[in-house]
């Protein structure tokens, strides 16, 4: 520590301060306010005149802040040497507090903004399916509990032909009167479906685990190409006899194969009891479709951007733009075909989108090619 000639209180003061070994720093501080306060204090009783005392007071202060600035530099020594990795570590948090002021700053602009929408939007059009997946896979497996002297069949959807008009359903006994407590039937269960193509019946055995009845049944309505808002309905009329004596049914859908919605939309108990479910696109689908049916939009118009800027002469055409185009007649028909749970070529959305993104990237390339024989060699 560096010695000041000129400055008789830092030998006193360094000697007060060492004079009791083993203190901290806020120890040594402490310290040395309560010396320069006793040399206040002996300089204020000693009469001396107001200017020697204001001038000797100065000589204090200096004294006592070379020591402080000794103890802070002998502890941030210490300090580094023990806690390097902690500060490496801590450098990125410093840095991102460093630029949170210039963050606010450039989010009050107009780029800014409009920066925190889309990335608002990103997260969002990120979170909606799975949101839309979960909640739709906690929706199928929702319990059933049936009426008194009722027997819950459970139904569900393990795949649907569209184009054929039929849906595979397992049927299978669920719970209720019959049913004993190890999920087993304590007598023959004999189950009847009629779905509008015949009566169709299947026995199922007493006193052994249970497997579905894997029935293929005609749907009522909806049509394919009304895809990806396509509806139809599955209609079964279901009675059940044991031992020979009828027994109450209730139905419930249970599971539907992946990408589609598989509920009960009416329900009737009489001779026979009439259940009507509902089969369609689950919002998974038709949220992944929506998506991606815009993505193909706004490259296309990005590419139709690209032709006007260059047939008006504000871009030179090159020939790398033209294949960029240019292949997007064949991602368009790509992405298409594979649209989840998609049909055939001829439905609604291609009428609607589809057709025309195809004659304006035709169009689009056209133009580009126009534009490049036009310029000079």
């Amino acid at each position: 520590m560096a010695e000041q000639p000129t400055n008789r209180y830092l030998a006193y003061f360094r000697e007060q301060v060492e004079s009791a070994p083993g203190l901290g720093p806020n120890d040594m501080r402490a310290r040395i306010d309560t010396i320069l306060a006793l040399v206040r204090k002996h300089l204020s009783d000693g009469g001396y005149p107001a200017d020697v005392v204001s001038g000797e007071m100065a000589l204090a202060e200096d004294a006592a802040q070379v020591l402080r600035g000794d103890i802070a530099k002998s502890q941030s020594a210490d300090q580094a040497a023990a806690d390097s990795p902690a500060k490496s570590a801590s450098a990125p948090v410093q840095a991102l507090a460093n630029a949170k002021p210039l963050q606010r700053a450039f989010l009050a602009t107009r780029h800014g903004k409009i920066s925190a929408g889309i990335a608002v939007l990103a997260l969002l059009a990120y979170m909606v399916p799975l949101a839309l997946f979960f909640g739709e896979s906690k929706a199928r497996r929702a319990p059933h509990v049936p009426a008194n002297g009722e027997m819950a069949i459970e139904i569900s959807m393990a795949a649907v032909d569209l184009a054929k008009d039929t849906a595979t359903i397992n049927i299978q006994p669920d719970a209720g009167i019959g049913m004993g407590d190890d999920g087993q039937l304590l007598s023959d269960l004999t189950l009847e479906v009629d779905a509008g193509n015949g009566v169709q019946s299947y026995t199922f055995k007493a006193k052994i685990p249970l497997s579905p009845w894997t029935l293929t049944l005609p749907l009522e309505d909806g049509d394919i190409l009304d895809y990806p808002f396509d509806r139809h309905s599955l209609a079964v009329d279901l009675s059940a006899s044991e031992n020979g004596r009828k027994i109450a049914v209730s139905t419930y859908p249970r599971l539907a194969a992946h990408g589609y919605r598989f509920t009960q939309t009416e329900a009737a108990a009489g001779e026979s009891f009439h259940a009507e479910f509902l089969i369609a696109h689950s919002s998974t689908i038709i949220f992944i479709a929506l998506l991606t049916t815009l993505s193909l939009m706004m490259v296309t118009f990005a590419a139709l951007a690209v032709a006007y800027q260059v047939v008006k002469g504000r871009r030179k055409a090159d020939f790398s733009m033209m294949t960029w185009v240019g292949a997007l007649l064949f991602v368009i028909p790509s992405v298409r075909s594979s649209l989840p749970g998609s049909v055939p070529a001829g439905a609604l959305i291609d009428f609607a989108i589809f057709f025309w993104l195809q004659a304006l990237t035709a169009f689009a390339t056209a133009a580009l090619v126009y534009a490049w024989l036009r310029q000079k060699p």
